[in-house]
């Protein structure tokens, strides 16, 4: 009973643990109960069930008060920097490659899609195929394909051969292709699939603009001279052309306070952490890493877009749709 009453005493400042000091053990048991009781714990266990050292009674009872009042609450002053921060880990396993399509696939927001581990979670082809009709709406048909293939390796298969029809029907290089890419978890030929399918879909955003404009655009915007030459520029690997341009496009969300001169690797690093969070409290979906703007990573840098509401004007940059409000007639 002493762990629970100075988990109890933890909890609630003002809980009693007089019974500390006393050898009654039922009078422990009970201020125990007591005390839960006060934290919102409603349980059938009494003070017999409590001292008969069942370790199932002690899990059910850890449980409820857990549920009752974890007690796991950040500091308001540490809350707000967080907040303020807005600083999200990216994830961990895997190369940049598989990491940056991974958080691609999961940036399209398709129902039932969100995957953690990019070989396995695609092998029935199933995740692939709602990509490609995310993409083109409409080129997945009903009756085409497996809806349950489950571990059955020729419905697999068969989603897999449908993959590489729909990819073939859409101009994309399906030299090396094949059925079974998916299903063994060819990393050469998977990630190539998916470069393709995420490079067409950054066609689709930009559109009809030129590098060469959407760079003038971002420089106009930024309104830091000199600006950049173009997304291969090395001052990109600061952040600090990025987080000005986006100062300047939604004046008050960059805490300059935050932001290092970047002298070293760690103040490049934390930069390029701060510039993607910035992006997300912008409403972007963002499916790079912070490696990528560290090593200017011109490919993947032009690949990464926003959420553009109906009624905003959103204007490109390096495949990011930046959002611009429309101007009042």
């Amino acid at each position: 009973m002493v762990v629970f009453l100075h988990v109890l005493g933890q909890l609630d400042s003002s809980f009693n643990k007089s019974s500390l000091d006393s050898t009654d053990l039922k009078r422990r048991a009970a201020d125990v109960l007591q005390g839960a009781h006060k934290q919102g714990v409603r349980s059938t266990i009494n003070e017999e069930a409590m001292l008969q050292g069942n370790p199932k009674i002690y899990t059910m009872f850890c449980s409820l008060l857990f549920n009752a009042n974890h007690g796991l609450h950040i500091e308001e002053t540490r809350k707000k920097e967080v907040e303020k921060a807005a600083l999200m880990d990216e994830a961990k396993s895997g190369t940049k490659e598989e990491r940056t399509f991974l958080l691609w696939i999961n940036s399209l927001n398709i129902e039932g899609v969100y995957i953690n581990e990019l070989y396995e979670e695609i092998k029935d082809g199933l995740t692939i195929l709602k990509v490609i009709n995310a993409i083109w709406p409409g080129a997945v048909v009903n009756g085409k394909y497996e809806k349950n293939p489950g571990t059955n390796r020729f419905k697999m298969l068969a989603n897999g051969e449908y993959v590489c029809k729909l990819c073939k029907e859409k101009g994309l290089v399906t030299v090396s292709m094949r059925s079974s890419m998916l299903t063994e978890s060819n990393p050469a030929l998977v990630l190539g699939l998916i470069w393709q399918l995420m490079r067409a879909n950054y066609l689709q955003i930009v559109g009809g603009k030129t590098e060469e404009e959407l760079v003038a655009w971002a420089n106009k915007t930024a309104n830091k001279p000199p600006g950049i030459k173009n997304f291969k520029d090395p001052q990109l690997k600061t952040s600090l052309f990025l987080i000005n341009l986006m100062s300047n496009m939604q004046p008050g969300i960059v805490d300059w306070s935050l932001v290092n001169e970047a002298k070293t690797n760690e103040e490049v690093e934390l930069n390029a952490k701060y510039c993607l969070s910035i992006a997300r409290k912008m409403g972007a979906k963002i499916f790079l890493s912070w490696e990528d703007i560290k090593t200017v990573r011109t490919s993947i840098c032009l690949l990464y877009t926003s959420d553009a509401a109906d009624d905003m004007q959103c204007v490109d940059l390096g495949g990011r749709r930046i959002i611009k409000k429309k101007k009042k007639k």
